[in-house]
């Protein structure tokens, strides 16, 4: 009698490391990250029109149209680090890197990634780096608009210096809220309390606390690389830069909390260490929340 055995395929060989499958992933996040014209040319857009207004307020607007590139200089450097850096960075990480891993959850293509096979944590480094790749210049697009449109007589290495504070910046800032995404539902939300309640109150609050936000680790990065540019054409610039931090009384707990008082910038290789490294844990965790999730793959 003859037996019959039903053959099946063997199962698919497991991914061989972290890096397997990294290419093809990566490519499919950028096609994905730009693969929407009309949505990138609105966000170019918005992006170049915050910058260009900051430029021509700066010299045309209040006080810069009539005291000279001095008082330019000085409006133009308080634009900078008070409006533009401090949104740019942290919205273009939003935008552009936090939905990058749960999108594939979304519109259900981790099947498609599953069969290849392709382990989970493979997909979201991919798509995390093919998502800040496109972040990346659109988070430069409004200080160099800026300057720019500004006209100032400032060296090249000005613009050149804004480059590592936003770079590092939606590493950072892109690194957590591509974790929130995968951590929660409704990562967006998560990712929009985080900056803009939690590290917003720590940056504006006194004391070493501010030291907590990465907010303060890009500005840091912002004020070592031009605050000598901006100082040659501005003696306000130069006072504003040279001035000692506020001393704090420890026992008066509110007001270091309530106060707007900062304490000083740290140092270039400093700030930069904390980016990296907050980039570095978010993203181990990250790719250890994916490896482990339960996610719901079809109806």
């Amino acid at each position: 009698m003859t037996t019959l055995v039903s053959q099946r395929p063997p199962p698919p060989p497991p991914p061989r490391g972290l890096l397997a499958g990294f290419g093809p992933a990566y490519a499919w996040g950028l096609r994905l990250a730009l693969g929407r014209p009309l949505r990138m040319l609105v966000v170019l857009g918005v992006a170049a029109a915050l910058g260009a207004l900051t430029g021509w307020f700066s010299v045309h607007g209040g006080s810069g149209a009539r005291a000279g590139d001095g008082e330019a200089a000085f409006q133009l450097w308080e634009g900078l680090k008070e409006a533009l850096l401090p949104s740019a960075v942290p919205l273009a990480a939003l935008v552009l890197v936090a939905g990058a891993f749960s999108r594939e959850v979304s519109e259900r293509t981790l099947v498609f990634h599953l069969v290849r096979p392709i382990a989970r944590r493979t997909l979201y480094l991919a798509r995390f780096s093919a998502a800040v790749t496109v972040a990346i210049p659109v988070a430069l697009v409004p200080p160099l608009v800026a300057l720019g449109v500004a006209g100032l007589p400032l060296p090249a290495s000005t613009a050149w210096a804004l480059v590592p504070p936003v770079v590092l910046g939606v590493l950072a800032f892109g690194a957590i809220t591509c974790l929130l995404g995968a951590w929660f539902r409704r990562g967006i939300i998560a990712g929009l309390v985080y900056v803009f309640l939690v590290d917003g109150f720590m940056s504006e609050a006194s004391g070493t606390m501010q030291r907590l936000s990465l907010v303060h680790h890009v500005l840091s990065l912002f004020h070592r690389g031009v605050d000598a540019d901006f100082g040659a054409l501005s003696e306000r610039v130069r006072s504003s830069s040279e001035a000692a931090p506020a001393s704090i009384n420890p026992g008066d707990l509110i007001s270091q909390v309530l106060s707007s008082e900062r304490v000083d910038w740290m140092q270039p290789w400093s700030a930069a260490l904390v980016l990296l490294a907050v980039t570095a844990v978010a993203l181990a965790l990250g790719a250890g929340r994916v490896s482990s999730r339960d996610y719901p793959l079809k109806d």
